[in-house]
């Protein structure tokens, strides 16, 4: 039994040890895409929709309520574009659509401060001791951070059965976030990708 464990271990190191972890460049090329469904909508007895020009925008540091006209036009294309091929026609909201879509964008600032000497001989996890005499002398120096974030989250809603349960529901949920870049370019070709792939993942979304 010894000897099965000794091996068990041997040979998950040695997977860990031939593993080569990506890079961070690669992991932060492109948004995280998440989708949920209501399992109990069919996606295919919708035949059409209605997603309206502008797009709601909230930040921790702007005013703004809605995106800029050419960032939001960008955006809706690409869902009305992903609509089409799917089956679904898109319909003024007088003429009654059986889904309404909501786009929304989020731009969140978090700012932070963070001092090593916690950590580094003060006290912290390496305990006070280790940096002997010298390093207790010196107060920690900080640095600040600042980690700018962006997301983007759709939802389709059921309008067609919206009287008869008297209540709307969302049947599908897309959310695109992640790191933002400086220029709002690239951005918006992030939240595009994003969104095309949310539809990609979500084959379901589907009219017959």
């Amino acid at each position: 039994m010894r000897i099965k464990i000794t091996l068990s271990l041997l040979a998950v190191v040695m997977l860990a040890g031939c593993y080569k972890d990506p890079a961070y460049e690669d992991l932060s090329s492109n948004f995280t895409v998440a989708t949920n469904r209501d399992l109990q909508s069919d996606f295919g007895t919708y035949k059409t929709y209605f997603i309206s020009d502008t797009v709601a925008f909230r930040s921790s540091t702007s005013k703004d309520s809605i995106l800029p006209a050419a960032e939001a036009k960008k955006l809706v294309d690409v869902v009305k574009s992903n609509m089409a091929s799917r089956g679904y026609t898109f319909v003024p909201k007088s003429a009654k659509p059986d889904l309404g879509i909501n786009l929304g964008a989020l731009k969140d600032i978090d700012v932070g401060v963070i001092y090593p000497g916690w950590w580094y001989g003060y006290g912290g996890w390496w305990g006070g001791g280790y940096w002997g005499w010298y390093y207790p002398y010196y107060y920690p120096y900080s640095v600040t951070y600042v980690i700018t974030s962006g997301s983007v989250v759709l939802d389709v809603v059921d309008l067609k059965n919206a009287a008869a349960n008297q209540k709307l529901v969302i049947i599908w949920t897309a959310y695109v976030g992640g790191g933002l870049a400086t220029t709002t370019s690239v951005n918006t070709e992030l939240a595009i990708n994003g969104l095309n792939q949310a539809y990609v993942q979500s084959p379901y979304v589907q009219s017959k």
